[in-house]
């Protein structure tokens, strides 16, 4: 019986391609399928897993007959995989030696749809502590929106930090996205994988080593083309009509962490990129409405991005929008501050309404319409 089915989609990693294979094969678990979709690599990529596969017997190699991007293979894989659970590596990362075999014990212990990971090491930066962490220990969780990096109970954007139950995803019909020119496939995943309430757990003593600075990786693409944000505004306005459909109590939620994952790609575009695709950032946003005591803002991270909602959403331009977060942060700044005093007075503050926000500065009512 396969208990693991690992998917890696392959595409010009030649350099890498050899340390994340070797990690994988001298696994504990030997109980395991490894799934190498080659998405016409330039390089020698192709030519090692086929020296790979004539070492092992486990690896399937298949080859895409266009490029057709990450989302479309990891669906390769995912329709294919025999395995109970599915763990989509990366082919530039690599893996502790009883990465499958922990996260799966741990999986069957509590009956898991995901086991999350904790430990996880940046390859490249080497003047770090490779010293793990969090040591060997798991439990179960309940787990939704409200645990993307928040709390101790984490649940990260990547798709690679989770062994993932297959039945689970085929039941919910949980694919990636499969524009070629894109990106967010895996924080977009991760919401409708929350959608459906997994049964989750956590495994805190195998260890993940990725590496973040690859040139060619889709979010640096990022910065030379705007057509991958479009594709991922699109994407998530999808998503969205998926959580209307099926939980829209879930949607304040839900739109304080498209708003996080939305600008950490919308910051990866160039200056002049940002002005141009701005005015497609401010209409998505605006038809969203985030109700501000639905969310809970005594976590710094939902603040944050509620100011960024505010001011994304109140902002018709580029300029007026760097203009107005840096007004409202430093609005909510003196109001924390001065609350810390014993002379607290309504001197500076942040009200929110439907049709308007109402800034308090200096004890003077300053009102933005937002239509």
């Amino acid at each position: 019986m396969i208990k693991v089915s690992v998917i890696i989609p392959v595409y010009n990693v030649e350099p890498y391609l050899r340390e994340c294979l070797d990690s994988i094969i001298n696994q504990t678990l030997k109980d395991i399928e490894i799934i190498c979709i080659d998405d016409c690599s330039t390089d020698n990529s192709y030519s090692i897993l086929e020296e790979y596969a004539k070492k092992d017997n486990r690896i399937v190699i298949i080859k895409n007959e266009e490029n057709m991007g990450v989302g479309y293979t990891r669906n390769v894989g995912e329709k294919l995989a025999k395995g109970e659970y599915i763990h989509f590596m990366d082919p530039d990362d690599c893996i502790s030696l009883n990465f499958y075999e922990c996260m799966y014990n741990t999986g069957k212990k509590y009956n898991s749809d995901v086991v999350n990971i904790k430990n996880i090491i940046n390859i490249e930066k080497s003047y770090l502590n490779k010293t793990p962490k969090y040591h060997n220990k798991e439990y179960e969780a309940d787990v939704g929106l409200n645990n993307i990096y928040n709390f101790k109970d984490s649940i990260y954007f990547t798709l690679w930090s989770k062994l993932l139950k297959t039945s689970f995803l085929l039941e919910n019909n949980i694919l990636s996205r499969e524009n070629k020119k894109g990106a967010a496939y895996d924080a977009d995943f991760v919401f409708r994988l929350l959608l459906y309430k997994p049964k989750a757990s956590f495994n805190t003593g195998v260890i993940y080593y990725y590496r973040s600075s690859r040139k060619d990786s889709i979010v640096n693409s990022l910065q030379t083309n705007g057509e991958y944000f479009e594709n991922i505004i699109n994407n998530y306005k999808d998503t969205i009509s998926l959580f209307k459909k099926n939980d829209d109590k879930l949607l304040d939620l839900l739109y304080i962490n498209i708003i996080d994952s939305i600008l950490y790609c919308f910051n990866k575009l160039s200056i002049k990129n940002m002005s141009i695709k701005y005015y497609i950032l401010h209409d998505f946003v605006k038809d969203m409405h985030i109700d501000y005591n639905k969310i809970d803002t005594t976590l710094e991270r939902n603040t944050k991005y509620y100011l960024e909602y505010i001011s994304l959403k109140t902002s018709e331009n580029y300029d007026q929008y760097l203009f107005n977060k840096t007004a409202l942060y430093k609005v909510n700044n003196c109001e924390c501050n001065i609350k810390k005093t014993n002379n607290w007075f309504r001197f500076f503050g942040i009200n929110n309404s439907k049709d308007y926000l109402v800034i308090i500065l200096f004890g003077i009512k300053i009102c933005i319409k937002k239509y």
